[in-house]
């Protein structure tokens, strides 16, 4: 009953001076039968790649399958994917838009983005390839993590008020082979100095500069008009 209170009021819980107060019956009964709300949930499907990711991503750190980062301790593992798991339904359906519709562009060549999340203080870089065959993926896998790095970088020096960089990689849907990498950066003990080389080596390598981004603007509203 509480919990659809607060949908209701906008996530908020607004208590009416003076009390008592007092919660409005089969409240949940309306929010289930609300059609923006029923919309919502049906539009909120596509963030469960999001959910995935985060499943996928736990079952190769637990089990020691990860191709590069089974050496990290738990706890350093356990930050950075609370960093994701704490996005809210209506971020992690924006999320796995942003990636499966960049997913579905570069099977003609790298695309790379990156999005400032919703949580103060994180941003998210995404780098997707478009595969390559059998005989090249290990240097194309090598190169991919590689660039993935080092736009990590580009990324803070363009967003430097983001403390938290989360990057990841992926292989265009479609394409033979599969696989993902990602990247967990905190900068908070960055000095000026390491500030200042991350913004030369976006320059020098044009990663995230003006002249060549392409700003795009997501609009989505979370509870469609219907």
């Amino acid at each position: 009953m509480i919990f659809s209170h607060i949908l209701w009021n906008n996530r908020e819980f607004p208590i009416p001076e003076p009390a008592p107060f007092r919660l409005d019956p089969n409240l949940w009964q309306q929010v289930e039968s609300d059609r923006q709300f029923l919309a919502a949930r049906e539009e909120n499907r596509v963030g469960f790649f999001w959910d995935r990711l985060i499943e996928y991503l736990t079952d190769l750190f637990m089990t020691e399958q990860l191709e590069l980062g089974n050496e990290m301790a738990v706890a350093g593992y356990e930050r950075a994917v609370r960093v994701m798991a704490a996005e809210t339904r209506f971020s992690r359906r924006i999320l796995a838009k942003w990636i499966l519709e960049r997913a579905q562009l570069a099977r003609q060549g790298y695309i790379a983005s990156y999005f400032p999340s919703l949580q103060a203080g994180v941003l998210y870089v995404l780098l997707v390839g478009p595969g390559a065959d059998r005989r090249e993926y290990g240097q194309y896998r090598k190169d991919r993590s590689d660039q993935l790095h080092l736009r990590c970088v580009a990324a803070k020096a363009a967003q430097p008020d983001r403390r938290f960089i989360v990057g990841i990689a992926l292989d265009a849907r479609g394409v033979r082979g599969s696989s993902e990498d990602f990247v967990w950066m905190d900068t908070n003990d960055w000095s000026a100095e390491v500030l200042e080389r991350a913004e030369q080596l976006r320059q020098e390598l044009r990663f995230f500069v003006p002249e060549k981004a392409q700003p795009r603007q997501m609009s989505e509203a979370e509870y469609p008009e219907i």
